[in-house]
Order: structure tokens, then sequence, then C-alpha cells
């Protein structure tokens, strides 16, 4: 993940009470966890993000008059976070584009379906694509995120000498058409990213196709050690 990249991860609060700690908009302790959810299951605590506010707005689903309270993180100075992105090769097979990629990414993806030169290539693209679908599938009850988690879990136990590979992983969002999602472990969240600013808006418009009228009423002005928010009203 690259240093400039932020991550947003939104909640909805009813009141017009501003959260204190930056903690109210973090990850779950993994003991507060007993369901299943698109990357995790019970005890396994994940901190999830969006690329941009848009994509939050969506997944958050808000209903005119909620105040939104949302969170940027970013991978801390000299904090290396590792990912994989999940739907990439099928993104570039159907757009030419990279999702969340660079120009080397698209580069070496590019290469990949242009030369297609046996089972093992075509076993990637199909798989990529297949693990897309599954986290691209709306869930209408808990058991419907079984599946994903169950990935989730073989992700991130991905490992090398004993050692974890990946400190998490993108996938497509449900809820935004070309959002992108992060999904991040509990412990690289907190060890490898800081929160670098808040904000709080309040929705006054849904237009419906992730189409939302909002308005700013505070940002922070500073974020203190502990996670304490000082905001500054707008």
């Amino acid at each position: 993940m690259p240093g400039e990249w932020g991550t947003f991860r939104g909640r909805i609060e009813k009141s017009t009470d501003l959260f204190e700690n930056v903690s109210q908009m973090s990850c779950r302790d993994p003991s507060d966890v007993k369901d299943y959810g698109r990357c995790h299951r019970p005890s396994v605590a994940i901190y999830y993000g969006a690329n941009n506010l848009d994509t939050v707005l969506s997944e958050l689903s808000p209903e005119v008059g909620d105040r939104v309270h949302v969170a940027v993180s970013r991978p801390k100075t000299n904090a290396e976070i590792v990912l994989t992105a999940i739907g990439e090769i099928d993104h570039v097979r159907r757009y030419n584009r990279a999702l969340i990629g660079n120009e080397e990414t698209l580069a070496i993806i590019r290469g990949l379906l242009d030369n297609v030169k046996s089972d093992s290539d075509l076993r990637k693209i199909f798989l990529d694509a297949f693990m897309a679908d599954l986290f691209l599938a709306p869930a209408s009850r808990a058991s419907d995120y079984k599946a994903t988690s169950a990935l989730s879990d073989i992700i991130f136990s991905a490992s090398k000498d004993g050692r974890p590979i990946l400190d998490g992983f993108a996938y497509p969002s449900v809820a935004y058409r070309g959002g992108m999602n992060f999904a991040i472990h509990r412990s690289a969240f907190l060890a490898k990213m800081e929160v670098i600013h808040c904000m709080a808006f309040e929705i006054i418009e849904s237009l419906g196709y992730g189409i939302y009228g909002r308005k700013q009423y505070a940002k922070s002005k500073s974020i203190a050690p502990d996670g304490a928010i000082e905001w500054e009203r707008l």
C-alpha cells in the first residue's frame, strides 16, 4: 500500500454527539466478534475500509438526517502494509485498466492475459474472476458470508517461514460500482496504520446510485497519541 493512500472507514451516529476517540471508528476487539461478515468470523477482528468517501457512504446506506463519522487512515512512516487484490486481473481483463494497481501492475496483468501459455495461467484468470464474483455477491443473511469469510481465512493464513505474508487484501465493493474495499487484519492495522483525519457529515439528500447530498459539520483539529479527537465545528 503506497504511503500516500488513505483508507476511509465510517460509522452512522443518530445523535449530534461527536465521537471522542478514533477507537470508535476502528476495528472491534476479537472478543466482541460473534458473527460472520464479508471477511471475518467469530473471534477474528478485521479492519474494514474503502478507497474513497463515496464507497463508504454506499456501504453504510445512511438515511436522510443520519450523522456519519469518517476516519481516514494511512500507513505509519516507515511501515509497510502488504496487500493482495481480489478481482484485479478480472478488472484489467474487462476494462483494460488497473483498479488499485499502478502502471507496472497493469503491464504485468496484461502480459498474463495476452500470453496465456498453460492451464496454470488460465486457472489464475479463472480463479480471480471466481473470487471477485464471490465478494460481489450481496448477502441477505449471516450464512451468506461463510464462503467469503472462509476464503479470507485462507488469504490471511498465507505464510513463509512461519511469518504472515499479507496484512490484508482489497476486494470490489458490492454497494458502489467501481469502488474498492480493504480488509486488514486487526493486529496489522493497529501496528502499522494510523488515523490522520476525521470528518463528520449530515446526510441531507439521498438520490440513489450512491449519490448522497451531505453537509460537513466538523473536522478533526488534532488527534492525540491515545486516539482522542479534538474537533473543530464548521
